[in-house]
């Protein structure tokens, strides 16, 4: 790496939000006119929450029906095929969707169904995680690929009505893909584990979604003739904003990384969940971002995992997902490629980062930080 010294401070970041819909009491299956093009556009009701356009006799126009079923904080569905979609619209620049589905199909076990979770501005303009055929895929209007696990490479298989927790996240110009809370496709940026096959060019689908601000929807759809989706889907956290940990000018000089070399930096949660890491990175370079427990003053045992491919020389956003019920973590970083730390002694979280020549043992301090962030949402 170049010698490289950057100073930065930061714009004020978006305040986080959250919503949930509990499925209480929904009121979906309102029938104006809602079309599916691009833009999404929907004429619902003045309080309506969700628009539909169900195009099979069974689902009645208005009100709960034989397609929705709320019971106990889960939407229960059964249908040929229907989208549920938000009235409201959502700005970015980040956004994260998550919820938990069970889904099976019918009337025989060989039928197929597609239930996915989507962020929607029309059928020309979206991107959605979804079961598929016993698989979990990620889709758009321009492509239907299997999801594989980022670091095994097996493919994500799912069986007929097993639950698994799916999420979407948008966050600086780049999607992530989450099964389990685990990070399992970047895009544009892919995990190196995928079959080799290049992601269908969507033109500028990436910026162009936020043209219109997106709606949030599900979509479940009986495949073949005579199918039909079948199963529940949990509450749905919608969130729109992030925080950062820290906004204190930063400075970043090159640290050389090696395949037997891994550095690594202590953050206080502080009651808050981590939902991306922010890091000082090489264009082109490919990393693993690991979230580890504290062990005595050392990372101990791996809690999440990102395989990520720089997309720039200098500060990004890589997804990373911590739950907030630890105190704090080590994120250790391993790779080829060079990272950013702060000068030596410049220090601006509480403790020295550690790098390790074999891969662990014994872990060094550096009298430095790595040059990294944490945000929340």
């Amino acid at each position: 790496m170049r010698s490289a010294v950057l100073w930065l401070l930061l714009a004020a970041w978006p305040c986080a939000a959250q919503e949930v819909e509990p499925w209480a009491s929904p009121d979906i299956g309102v029938r104006l006119s809602c079309r599916d093009t691009t833009p999404f556009t929907c004429a619902l009701p003045a309080n309506a929450k969700y628009g539909t356009w169900p195009d099979q006799a069974s689902c009645a126009v208005s009100g709960p029906n034989g397609c929705y079923s709320p019971s106990n904080n889960h939407l229960y569905f059964h249908g040929v095929a229907f989208p549920i979609v938000t009235a409201k619209a959502y700005q970015a620049p980040y956004l994260s969707i998550e919820t938990t589905i069970s889904a099976y199909c019918g009337p025989g076990i060989s039928s197929k169904c597609f239930a996915g979770l989507t962020l929607y501005n029309g059928e020309q303009n979206y991107r959605e995680i979804a079961y598929s055929n016993g698989e979990i895929h990620r889709t758009s209007n321009c492509e239907d690929k299997a999801l594989y696990n980022s670091h095994t490479g097996a493919p994500l298989t799912v069986g007929r009505n097993e639950p698994h927790k799916l999420r979407l996240d948008y966050l600086s110009g780049k999607w992530a893909y989450y099964v389990d809370d685990q990070v399992q496709w970047i895009s544009p940026q892919g995990a190196t584990t995928e079959p080799p096959y290049a992601e269908t060019p969507c033109g500028q689908i990436d910026e162009f979604i936020f043209s219109q601000p997106p709606h949030w929807g599900l979509f479940l759809v009986g495949l073949e003739p005579g199918a039909y989706a079948e199963g529940n889907v949990g509450p749905v956290s919608m969130y729109n904003g992030m925080v950062i940990d820290q906004s204190q000018p930063l400075q970043s000089d090159g640290y050389t990384l090696s395949q037997t070399t891994w550095v690594a930096q202590y953050v206080s949660m502080g009651g808050a969940n981590i939902s991306a890491v922010r890091l000082f990175l090489i264009l082109g370079k490919q990393y693993q971002i690991d979230a580890m427990t504290n062990n005595g003053g050392i990372p101990g045992t791996a809690i999440a995992s990102t395989n990520y491919q720089a997309s720039a020389y200098g500060l990004q956003d890589i997804p990373l997902y911590v739950p907030r019920n630890y105190p704090g973590v080590w994120i250790v970083v391993k790779g080829s490629g060079d990272i950013g730390r702060t000068a030596l002694g410049a220090k601006p979280y509480a403790g020295d980062f550690l790098f390790t020549t074999n891969s662990g043992h014994p872990w060094v301090l550096q009298n430095a930080n790595l040059t990294f962030q944490t945000l929340a949402r």
